[in-house]
């Protein structure tokens, strides 16, 4: 296998757990969140499903966006972003704002998958690409 492929395979696995991590982490700390902003678990609910709206409806527009801008700009703009609005997140001072921060973490994190997948095509050869 090409370095370039090791090398791109090697980092978006690491991408695809922080990916992970990020987007699970959530779960942790809502019974917390709940609590400080006096939540019921219907508005926690919202929560965490206004991520999963958000990261749905992403996936086809940013395969567009990936293959017109490049996967791996896509890739470090959505890394950027999701890190930006997690800590956005840390931050929040109300219920709304607590979903306006995890929308727009769902659209970061669905500009991602499209981007990673085009990236690794693009640095590996096809007979390498189902090993990669």
């Amino acid at each position: 296998m090409l370095r370039t492929t090791r090398t791109t395979a090697v980092l978006l696995f690491t991408a695809w757990a922080v990916d992970y991590i990020d987007r699970q982490v959530i779960n942790l700390a809502l019974p917390s969140i709940g609590d400080t902003f006096g939540l019921s678990h219907a508005e926690r609910g919202v929560i965490v499903s206004s991520f999963f709206v958000t990261y749905a409806l992403t996936q086809i527009p940013a395969g567009l966006v990936a293959v017109r801008f490049g996967g791996a700009r896509i890739v470090c703009v959505a890394l950027v972003l999701w890190s930006v609005f997690t800590g956005l997140t840390a931050v929040a001072w109300s219920f709304a704002a607590l979903v306006v921060f995890r929308c727009l973490f769902g659209v970061a994190q669905g500009l991602f998958p499209a981007a990673a997948i085009d990236t690794l095509s693009r640095r590996s050869l096809p007979q390498q690409r189902l090993t990669a």
